[in-house]
């Protein structure tokens, strides 16, 4: 994304559909670029490498917990 960060597409996204579900993949720590904040506030990140096992079981935990909804 090379005019915005992951966070503030997020933020842009939610205006239009708040509480949309959204997994993170970030090569760097969650403190980076204000995702520790997002995590915080319970949003899923992803920590790049991964592989398919682990992309699958966050795809599950977000769709669990979107169920709940």
């Amino acid at each position: 994304m090379p005019r915005l960060s992951g966070p503030d597409a997020y933020a842009r996204i939610c205006q239009g559909k708040p509480g949309i579900a959204v997994i993170f993949t970030s090569g760097y720590g969650d403190e980076a670029s204000g995702l520790a904040r997002m995590v915080e506030q319970g949003v899923l990140l992803l920590h790049k490498p991964c592989g398919p096992k682990i992309l699958a079981r966050k795809i599950r935990e977000l769709l669990d917990r979107t169920g709940d909804r």
